[in-house]
């Protein structure tokens, strides 16, 4: 395994689920900060995220509050209420 920078940015393909790259680059002691800009597929990349959720540091989301924006979109309290189960 590599040791990465406190800084990593890692651009994912559409079909890699971030724990596949978790495994892949990132060792134990990294702390993880994930960016999700999905357009309403959060859910969907958090759900490939399920075996390395307790190495991310920190995520950051754009959701919506109220509104649904995009076809199949969960709202920001449905997210919260998923990653509170985790």
């Amino acid at each position: 395994m590599i040791s990465l920078p406190s800084i990593f940015f890692l651009f994912l393909p559409k079909w890699d689920a971030p724990d596949t790259v978790f495994n892949k680059y990132c060792c134990n002691e990294d702390r993880i900060f994930l960016k999700i800009d999905t357009q309403g597929y959060e859910k969907n990349i958090l759900e490939g995220a399920e075996k390395s959720l307790d190495k991310i540091t920190g995520i950051q989301l754009e959701l919506s509050l109220q509104e649904r924006l995009y076809q199949g979109e969960f709202l920001m309290k449905e997210i919260m209420d998923f990653l509170a189960k985790k």
